[in-house]
């Protein structure tokens, strides 16, 4: 490492009422809300009616896309054709390529400013060529049906901090044409449910086509998913659901604890939840050893460096099977996923909860960070970068895991 260039420094059971649906991101959108009218039934009810819904999904899954895409070939992105997961357009035919919303705009990566979390063009082209060098040919070809035909007719629960917001919003944006770009807040008469939701920071979704949804939800802490999330979960959400979480960038001193309880929740009462598939905690590339964020750094703008600050070269090389090595004793800790993930991949492997792992790939994107308008800083990525590749991950998780 690095694999790429070093730029410049600028650098959501719906109900007969309504669907729960919901805003998330930058605050640029107000949303309007939705209510999740509960129906109180039984477990059994529950969970045959989500089958229902998968059911009917299913009998539209095979071969079939809404929206096709011509599959963009190595050679046409040699010659300057943008990949769809990178802000391409869609082709043959393009439902909101000319639309000037916010969103749009947006999902088109193009614009670097300060407080803009774009990447820019030049930095966007230098990962490209990066994947190209590296033969990472797939990440450059896969289109939005790809994923799409994985997702159809659920509600995909992306719970976590504002790392995993940066995820929502990238699967919103590989997705975009199957998005009408109206975003809701989630909100609920229920009393059981109302009181939950307005602790949350955030809870927002975004409506797709074929019954599908994407819908984000704040959770720092784990804390926040035991007492708040999983109850909400329980009400709104459907065993059809995927629900990808992570809570580790904000950990506490009992992180290992609070882990198992989650993992222990969804082993006893897993059939009345979203099935849950872990995230890796991302990387971080502030200039220090290990890259996290020292406490005596202060505010922004920072200097963002590869893992390794005081060696004299990168200590960790990432292979072309997306698997890092090293030669440094020091640093086998990082190979093995930074501690953070040690503890969580091994608690989740416990509970035969299966982990989405985004680390790698993620620990060679240090200089793909952004500034947040006050300055550079190290823990989030510009887009096109890192969460675009955690989308492609989740790409290949998912055929993983429908193979098994």
């Amino acid at each position: 490492m690095p694999p790429f260039r070093r730029p410049a420094r600028r650098t959501r059971w719906i109900t007969l009422v309504a669907i729960g649906i919901c805003t998330f991101m930058l605050g640029l959108l107000s949303g309007s809300s939705w209510d999740w009218q509960h129906v109180q039934q039984v477990e059994a009810s529950k969970v045959e009616g989500a089958a229902g819904l998968l059911t009917s999904s299913q009998e539209q899954r095979p071969g079939r896309c809404p929206y096709p895409y011509d599959r963009h070939s190595i050679d046409q992105i040699r010659e300057g054709q943008t990949p769809y997961l990178f802000g391409g357009i869609h082709k043959p035919k393009c439902r909101h390529c000319g639309s000037n919303s916010t969103w749009s705009n947006f999902c088109r990566f193009d614009n670097f400013l300060p407080g803009n979390p774009a990447c820019g063009q030049d930095r966007k082209q230098w990962l490209i060529e990066g994947f190209l060098d590296r033969e990472f040919h797939e990440i450059l070809t896969s289109t939005p049906c790809d994923l799409f035909q994985l997702l159809r007719g659920q509600t995909i629960w992306v719970v976590g901090d504002s790392q995993s917001l940066d995820f929502s919003k990238a699967l919103h944006c590989f997705l975009h044409e199957f998005w009408d770009l109206k975003l809701h807040n989630i909100s609920s008469k229920e009393p059981q449910y109302a009181p939950l939701l307005k602790q949350l920071q955030s809870a927002q979704c975004g409506n797709l086509v074929g019954s599908t949804r994407i819908c984000y939800m704040r959770a720092d802490k784990p804390h926040t998913v035991l007492d708040l999330i999983i109850p909400i979960l329980m009400g709104i959400g459907f065993s059809n659901d995927l629900l990808l979480l992570n809570v580790g960038l904000h950990f506490s001193p009992h992180y290992e604890i609070e882990l198992q309880k989650i993992a222990e929740v969804f082993q006893d009462q897993g059939s009345t939840l979203p099935k849950l598939l872990w995230v890796d905690t991302p990387p971080q590339h502030f200039l220090t050893e290990f890259g996290e964020f020292p406490k005596d750094f202060g505010r922004p703008p920072h200097k963002c460096w590869y893992i390794g600050k005081y060696s004299k070269r990168d200590p960790l090389t990432l292979t072309k099977d997306h698997q890092l090595t090293t030669t440094d004793p020091k640093y086998q800790s990082i190979v093995e996923g930074g501690w953070r993930n040690i503890i969580s991949r091994a608690v989740m492997a416990a509970a035969d909860i299966p982990v989405l792992q985004i680390w790698n790939e993620s620990t060679a994107l240090w200089n793909y960070h952004r500034d947040n308008g006050a300055g550079w800083e190290c823990t989030h990525y510009c887009f096109p970068s890192a969460p675009q590749v955690w989308v492609y991950h989740l790409l290949v998780k998912l055929r993983e895991l429908q193979s098994v």
